[in-house]
């Protein structure tokens, strides 16, 4: 038997409706957006971190080893460069209209 896990549109409306006594709210709902993208940044830079650090075992010195430093340092820098967009766009965001609350 699986267990069940809500989508990201099903936890971001029941935080909205939670948060707005029963009414969900266009700023309960940029408040989530914005905790998610907060959380979303911060799971990218904590990957970056952890992949800049396989590179410490390796010798700079063997041209295969430094082709992997190099590669994996650009891709924890794309990583960080994510992180800073996803953030700038949280900030960013109007909502753009009412939702209707299920009940």
């Amino acid at each position: 038997m699986s267990e069940y896990t809500p989508s990201t549109g099903e936890v971001r409306r029941r935080y909205a409706y939670a948060r707005s006594a029963g009414h969900k709210n266009q700023s309960a709902v940029a408040e989530f957006d914005r905790w998610l993208a907060a959380h979303d940044a911060e799971v990218l830079r904590e990957a970056a971190t952890e992949m800049d650090a396989t590179t410490g075992s390796f010798n700079p010195a063997n041209p295969n080893e430094l082709a992997y430093i190099n590669c994996t340092r650009i891709d924890a820098q794309e990583l960080r460069h994510r992180a800073d967009r996803i953030e700038r766009n949280a900030q960013s965001r109007v909502p753009v209209k009412q939702e209707r609350t299920e009940r």
